[in-house]
């Protein structure tokens, strides 16, 4: 199953043995470098907290279908995509 979700190295979060501390980590480690130096530093950041929200689905699922998933996992990511409710009280 592993062979179909392939990523890469340098992907600090949702992978084995990674997580967002590393990036946190090192960006802190350049900030700490370059005002140490008596340098400016500069950073973006990007908020992508409903960058799912603009997801085409058709396109996403035609894209797992073309890298041969099993049917078992293209349906359960469906269902999990699909099939959501919330509710606020």
């Amino acid at each position: 199953m592993q062979i179909f979700f392939i990523t890469s190295d340098l992907q600090f979060g949702f992978k084995a043995k990674r997580s967002t501390n590393m990036c946190t980590m090192v960006l802190k480690e350049a900030i700490d470098y370059y005002t140490s130096n008596s340098s400016s530093v500069f950073c973006t950041l990007l908020d992508a907290t409903k960058a799912f929200d603009r997801v085409d689905y058709c396109k996403l699922f035609r894209s797992l279908m073309n890298k041969d998933l099993p049917p078992i996992v293209l349906c359960l990511l469906l269902n999990m995509s699909t099939r959501q409710l919330t509710r606020v009280s």
